[in-house]
């Protein structure tokens, strides 16, 4: 969210970086990949939560 410019950062900058939120989006869908069968239900749909949210919120950020 951060890198998306959506919440200010612990210095209280808000600025968008696309590539570091990519980066970021790309990192969480691989820990969604190689947890898959290995987390709690709850904690799958948390990340599975969090990774769609995002996904969308990068997508909207690119004008897609």
């Amino acid at each position: 969210m951060i890198q998306l410019g959506e919440l200010a950062s612990p210095d209280g900058a808000q600025h968008v970086d696309l590539g570091m939120a990519r980066h970021t989006l790309e990192i969480l869908i691989v820990l969604e990949d190689k947890t898959r069968g290995n987390l709690t239900g709850e904690e799958e749909r948390v990340l599975h939560h969090v990774v769609n949210d995002l996904r969308g919120r990068y997508a909207a950020k690119l004008g897609k």
